[in-house]
């Protein structure tokens, strides 16, 4: 699999992230219901929550263990160590590895297309938060795209991002018609 783009987007999250101290933790978000420190943590524990279940783990008991993990209160510290065992995890996995996730049973390489769109995403998210350049770079869209566009169906039935275009402008962008896609209204 190539881990590539999965890695320059947790590099952005953590480049982002670096920038928020934790006075910034209660701002809030464009996720409805989530301060600053919510994503951070949705983050950081998908990172955990990934290498558990790329190594075996059974999606609701991995997240039930999640949950139990230590966070520091400088969540920036809680970084980079889940981006490694995310990492190592994926590399020890073959494409074709089967996952026990939340939404059913997937391969690994669906769930690496996943877990990349899902921290592109959040990152503009927390650049939003508080005030960071929210630009994606259009390598990083056009790759968001590709993954997030045959899920699209999937993604408005779970009720988890918005109502899409609905109620809203059609985007003039690649970047807006990702965020659009995602339920975010740039």
């Amino acid at each position: 699999m190539d881990l590539s783009t999965l890695q320059v987007v947790t590099d952005r999250f953590g480049a982002a992230l670096a920038q928020v101290p934790p006075e910034r933790y209660g701002d809030p978000t464009p996720c409805p219901d989530w301060t600053v420190v919510d994503l951070v943590d949705h983050v950081i524990g998908g990172n955990r929550w990934a290498s558990m279940v790329l190594a075996g783990a059974e999606g609701r008991s991995a997240l039930a263990e999640v949950r139990k993990l230590p966070v520091t209160a400088d969540r920036r510290l809680d970084h980079q160590p889940s981006v490694t065992a995310q990492r190592e995890a994926f590399e020890a996995a073959s494409p074709d590895t089967p996952i026990a996730h939340l939404v059913g049973p997937i391969t690994a390489e669906r769930f690496l297309a996943m877990r990349t769109s899902d921290v592109l995403i959040h990152t503009w998210d927390l650049c939003r938060a508080v005030g960071l350049d929210e630009r994606i770079p259009p390598e990083l869209v056009a790759a968001g795209l590709a993954m997030l566009t045959p899920m699209a169906g999937f993604m408005a039935a779970t009720g988890y991002f918005g109502p899409g275009h609905e109620g809203a402008p059609l985007p003039t962008s690649d970047q807006e018609r990702l965020l659009h896609l995602t339920g975010r209204r740039p």
